[in-house]
């Protein structure tokens, strides 16, 4: 008898209040549906991805069209996971599975709690927060996010919640955990802490995605997935995650080119100078790099990563990335700037789709 849990057949798919069977319905899809028809979903269309509409003076993402563009990278994940061999299918059985639909779901709720005014707003929003208001865990938009989904908004079922199956509330769960929980725990060396939480758990998270009022819900989401330890995403989720990754990166960049804000002078000689000055740069103290001289910011993102994820950083691969960036970008979209003509539109078209379609295979 096989035991392991499969969560998209027990209770992954339950919702918190239960609701009539409609014949034909899938619930996940279900679920799609009452997030892509809710009005927080329809403000995003007015909220900015990183350019402002006004300032660029042509068509960029906004975190609508950028929702949108998530989910059809996190579904293309989850069905190629899915076509892959019997130990991998078998993995992603034991880590809860890996719905299509879950992730489109998911990367179409992820930006619900998001503010205007990008980062910035969200830091200025938790201070008024924490220090006006008296709120302990302030403001964070993944947590308004979780917060919509299950308090904020309503449904036919509910007026309180979209009544969404816990497979979908735990793929939205990016930072698996509140605020101040990590403010009574003791030191923790930083290759333990997990992505998000910042350097000093003893303030508090820097990212998290649930109030404290949230709380019970969150575990109670999480608890379906019994393969899934402490502090970690949900498979879905990590899908969704990444797909949000490779979205905004190639997407923005795409805006960047279209704005006029990318120039081929100024990018090839940042990615020229590292590459021909790398060993000089590896005896500079961080303190001696500056972002303002060719080089010196790509040397401080080989840093950081080193810093971040030693153990997948490799001195090799990042300079192959940095000269197959230099090749594509700089030396193919770059070499012919942005008019709003067709042949650029071919252009940066072509790019995306090309940039897109390698991070989802790898």
């Amino acid at each position: 008898m096989d035991t392991r849990v499969k969560t998209h057949q027990s209770g992954g798919r339950d919702r918190a209040i239960v609701e009539q069977n409609r014949a034909g319905d899938d619930e996940f899809r279900v679920d799609v549906e009452r997030i892509r028809f809710s009005p927080y979903f329809s403000r995003l269309s007015s909220v900015t991805q990183v350019i402002p509409q006004g300032g660029s003076g042509t068509l960029v993402h906004n975190r609508l069209t950028h929702s949108l563009k998530v989910s059809a990278v996190a579904r293309s994940i989850a069905i190629n996971l899915r076509s892959t061999d019997e130990t991998t299918r078998r993995l992603i059985s034991d880590l809860g599975d890996c719905d299509p639909v879950v992730v489109q779901a998911a990367a179409a709720a992820h930006d619900l709690g998001h503010p205007p005014f990008g980062h910035l707003g969200e830091q200025e929003l938790d201070r008024v927060a924490r220090n006006m208001l008296g709120l302990p865990d302030g403001f964070e938009g993944n947590a308004q996010s979780f917060r919509i989904l299950t308090a904020l908004d309503s449904c036919g079922a509910t007026p309180r919640g979209m009544n969404l199956t816990r497979a979908v509330r735990a793929a939205v769960l990016k930072y698996p955990w509140t605020r101040n929980e990590w403010r009574s725990k003791g030191p923790i060396a930083p290759e333990l802490l997990p992505r998000g939480v910042g350097t000093d758990p003893a303030a508090g998270a820097m990212k998290y995605s649930a109030y404290d009022i949230e709380a019970a819900e969150m575990a109670d989401v999480l608890s379906v997935f019994p393969g899934i330890a402490q502090y970690q995403q949900t498979l879905e989720c990590s899908v969704m995650d990444i797909a949000d990754d490779i979205a905004y990166a190639v997407h923005d960049l795409d805006d960047f080119y279209r704005a006029g804000i990318l120039q081929y002078t100024s990018v090839s000689a940042e990615l020229r100078a590292w590459l021909e000055h790398a060993v000089a740069f590896k005896i500079l103290k961080t303190s001696e790099l500056d972002q303002r001289q060719p080089g010196h910011a790509l040397e401080l993102t080989w840093r950081r990563l080193v810093a971040k994820d030693p153990w997948i950083a490799n001195p090799d691969a990042f300079r192959d990335s940095v000269q197959r960036v230099g090749h594509d970008l700089v030396d193919g979209l770059l070499a012919v700037p942005y008019d709003g003509g067709l042949q650029a539109d071919r252009a940066v078209t072509a790019f995306t789709r090309r940039w897109i379609d390698r991070l989802q295979e790898s």
